[in-house]
């Protein structure tokens, strides 16, 4: 990802807060951007233009879609405007937007994460792989403990990755667990799709069940931080859950679709 200014938002405004343009000011001269600031805005706009979907009408906070108040915004705040960054992943939007209350209105930035524009349906893929030990009753599931680079430090949580165009759900997940943990499944069952975290972003993730059939030498992407591969005892994991061992907000919500699925069989 390229490397965000201090100021994407203006100073202290990366949830929206700071600079707050008053509506009805006359607009004043734009002064001069920086080139990083010109180039976020330009490429924001192409993408109203090429993908008007994740631009559509909002009744609460409409959008700024207007080239001049951008510039303006951007030149008295200093915040770095529309595309701010883009990764083969995830794109970090800041888009300026109007809020209103009665009869006041400010106009300030509001960040959000969206999967790369002309990707997959669903941006994510989990896997919640079980298999039963010899002797046991009790299914095992399939874990990975894991570095994770937005919290610095080890995160115990289902095996996940990004979607990717043209490949299946199914049979992404499929490579993801076998690369992660050398676990292969049969008997793929797509649990449900659900939006993870709607404050932040817009991303779908589709959430799936396997049979743990066979393993091989797992082959993680060098990027990946996998510190150890676990076979958790499956009653233990909601243990481990209440207790903050696992923290993964996708693990959860595998879980939760798995019993909903189970229950309603």
């Amino acid at each position: 990802m390229v490397p965000l200014p201090v100021d994407v938002c203006g100073e202290a405004a990366l949830c929206g807060a700071g600079h707050a343009e008053e509506s009805g000011v006359e607009r004043i001269d734009v002064g001069e951007l920086t080139q990083w600031q010109e180039q976020a805005i330009e490429r924001y706009l192409d993408l109203v233009h090429s993908h008007p979907e994740l631009f559509r009408d909002r009744k609460r906070r409409p959008l700024v879609l207007d080239r001049q108040r951008l510039r303006e915004y951007a030149a008295t705040s200093g915040a770095v405007l529309g595309v701010a960054a883009a990764t083969d992943y995830l794109w970090l939007l800041n888009d300026l937007v109007t809020s209103s209350r009665g009869d006041q209105e400010i106009t300030h930035p509001y960040l959000r994460v969206i999967p790369p524009p002309g990707g997959p349906t669903a941006s994510g893929v989990v896997m919640l792989a079980t298999l039963k030990a010899p002797g046991q009753d009790e299914d095992l599931v399939v874990m990975v403990n894991q570095e994770r680079h937005a919290t610095g430090v080890d995160e115990l949580e289902l095996p996940r990755g990004f979607g990717t165009s043209g490949v299946d759900g199914a049979d992404q997940v499929v490579e993801e667990l076998r690369s992660e943990t050398g676990y292969l499944v049969e008997r793929v069952e797509h649990l449900g799709r659900l939006r993870p975290d709607s404050g932040a972003g817009g991303g779908l993730v589709d959430f799936f069940h396997g049979t743990v059939n066979g393993q091989v030498p797992p082959s993680p992407e060098i990027g990946e931080a996998i510190v150890q591969v676990l076979l958790v005892p499956y009653g233990k994991v909601w243990d481990l859950v209440r207790a903050g061992a696992i923290r993964d907000g996708f693990t959860v919500q595998a879980l939760a679709l798995y019993e909903h699925r189970a229950a309603g069989r």
